[in-house]
């Protein structure tokens, strides 16, 4: 889980709120006979008796798979938080930069739209500007850096 936390781009430059970076461990480093069961039955029965529910089983509360037909409109919350424009099209301005060797691409990206590209190489990536920002670019970006002979 350590590592799903961690800042992956180390070449981003952006004006966004900084994340404050905590130190993230499993229990069982803590305690070797942690059980995840019965830590979540705990934490459940807790969380009833905090908040209260009247639709609990006779163990406190109910396991749940959320789906749509658990809770309807699931699939339109999950299809929007997969979207191109929940994960880029609000995004803060902000800049990648792109390595490989001793030559870089610099996308400044905007709204989640490449507004320029700046290159330290002969590589020739007008193509880019306007297009919709993803990670994909990022890796063909490299890929193309890698195959220069400069």
């Amino acid at each position: 889980m350590s590592n799903l936390l961690r800042k992956r781009e180390k070449n981003i430059e952006t004006n966004a709120t900084v994340s404050v970076s905590s130190d993230v461990l499993n229990l069982t480093q803590i305690n070797n006979k942690v059980c995840i069961n019965r830590l979540m039955t705990a934490v459940g029965l807790q969380y009833l008796k905090t908040v209260g529910n009247e639709t609990t089983t006779d163990q406190g509360f109910n396991y749940v798979t959320p789906n749509e037909q658990t809770f309807p409109g699931f699939n339109e919350i999950k299809n929007e938080m997969e979207s191109w424009e929940w994960r880029y099209g609000r995004t803060p301005k902000f800049n990648i930069t792109v390595k490989s060797n001793e030559k870089s691409v610099i996308l400044s990206v905007k709204n989640g739209i490449i507004e320029n590209v700046t290159t330290t190489c002969n590589v020739c990536l007008s193509n880019l500007l306007n297009e919709k920002f993803n990670m994909n670019i990022v890796e063909e970006i490299k890929k193309r850096l890698k195959t220069l002979n400069i």
